[in-house]
């Protein structure tokens, strides 16, 4: 008991220091010492400054801490980024570099950001020697573009390589050499164009610019999809002149080491994949590497006014045959997919359910019920039996009730749900 009670207030301690959302016994005990070492790096910034400067953390991204450690020049020893605002200099938010002499930091190197705040920061292998790049994000004026800059650090000294206005972007080895590139969304004119930034020789080069579709008026997400055997590609995410969402593909030739739009389709992709549903984006749905992209096959009527339900599968449009990989219903008031076996597809029919609030999956004739689905507040007492949690959304939970007589494996279903 007493070795519980030690570990109860371990744990305590560690969530009010705000040391969360690790999954094991070693991590958690691990934690403080990275505590130990931020307020190293930070009383070393202090002391630097003469002050006590408002540390920034991204608006978004994998990183969501205003420190950052890596080796960053290639020498083996990990330095420290710190991002922060400082009362005597600009309203700007800086970049310091830390790197270790024993047990002190000491500061080698401070830049000036582009904005205020930052919205993302990642690490990059693009020169491949060793070190590591950071990519950052800047948010742009409220109708504006957002602006990416990329910074090397080396002898010491942080410099600037690249800076453009920039929609979305994509860390990824996109050609045969094997080499890491920045592709880039960004706006042209009239037009939605991708960039390929590209190390050769330690010298960033653009190796190629590309036009999207005309369609395209901004771009949101970025995928690289590729499978043994499959020819490689990029899959853009972005919005037309009308608010809908639309997808594209650019596929990489070998033979020409080159970016060029997907010809492999014979239907209209963008058209096919016009979406109004925010949050409904391509992915790879079934984890093979490839990235599929969400198609609204037909909104489904006769049920509650209140009610948004409409047929979406996840197509695969790089397959010679059989495009689709999942098929299920989105319920758009709600905002979640549920899956449904593609077997299903064009043999259901859907209705308000008995219950107040339910809708069913059925026959076509309406003899045969698959299974019901609810969406109910948490606070709300429990369903009857056969009803189990499939998801929460916000304050509401999503409840199934699967008739296994015709369908044993309800896993299918359970596991096929997605929040969007």
């Amino acid at each position: 008991m007493l070795r519980w009670a030690r570990l109860g207030a371990l744990l305590l301690v560690l969530l009010l220091t705000g040391c969360a959302g690790t999954s094991t016994v070693e991590d958690l005990l691990r934690a403080p010492q990275l505590s130990t070492q931020l307020a190293v790096v930070q009383k070393a910034l202090n002391a630097w400054l003469g002050e006590s400067p408002q540390l920034k953390y991204p608006r978004s991204g994998d990183t969501s801490s205003p420190f950052l450690f890596s080796d960053l020049d290639g020498d083996g020893d990990e330095e420290a980024v710190v991002l922060y605002q400082s009362e005597t200099s600009s309203l700007n938010v800086h970049l310091a570099v830390l790197e270790q002499q024993g047990e002190e930091w000491q500061v080698t190197q401070t830049m000036e950001g582009l904005a205020s705040s930052v919205q993302s920061i990642e690490l990059a292998d693009l020169h491949g020697n060793g070190g590591r790049e950071l990519v950052v994000v800047y948010p742009g004026p409220a109708d504006g573009q957002d602006f990416l800059a990329v910074y090397s650090y080396s002898d010491h000294t942080l410099e600037r390589n690249y800076m453009r206005a920039s929609s979305c972007y994509l860390l990824q080895s996109v050609d045969d050499s094997g080499r890491q590139s920045l592709v880039i969304a960004y706006p042209k004119g009239s037009r939605m164009a991708l960039e390929v930034l590209t190390s050769r020789e330690g010298v960033f080069q653009n190796t190629q610019e590309l036009l999207l579709d005309e369609r395209f008026t901004d771009c949101t997400q970025l995928f690289y999809s590729a499978k043994p055997g499959v020819r490689r590609t990029l899959v853009v995410d972005g919005v037309d002149q009308s608010g809908y969402t639309i997808s594209e593909i650019i596929a990489y030739d070998p033979t020409r080491n080159f970016l060029t739009p997907y010809r492999g389709y014979d239907g209209d992709i963008i058209a096919a994949s016009a979406r109004l549903k925010p949050g409904l984006s391509s992915a790879d749905i079934d984890g093979d590497g490839v990235v599929e992209i969400p198609v609204e096959e037909e909104t489904i009527t006769g049920l509650d006014e209140a009610r948004k339900l409409s047929y979406v599968t996840w197509r695969d449009f790089t397959r010679s045959s059989n495009t689709v990989v999942w098929f299920g219903i989105l319920d758009a008031e709600y905002g979640y997919f549920i899956r449904l076996p593609s077997m299903w597809q064009g043999r259901i029919a859907v209705r308000d359910g008995e219950e107040e609030g339910s809708w069913e999956v059925c026959s076509p004739d309406g003899t045969q019920r698959y299974l019901t689905v609810q969406v109910r507040s948490v606070d709300e007492a429990a369903l009857g039996p056969g009803y189990v949690s499939a998801g929460i959304i916000g304050q509401h939970r999503i409840m199934v009730n699967v008739n296994r007589s015709y369908l044993e494996d309800a896993s299918l279903i359970l596991d096929g749900i997605r929040v969007l």
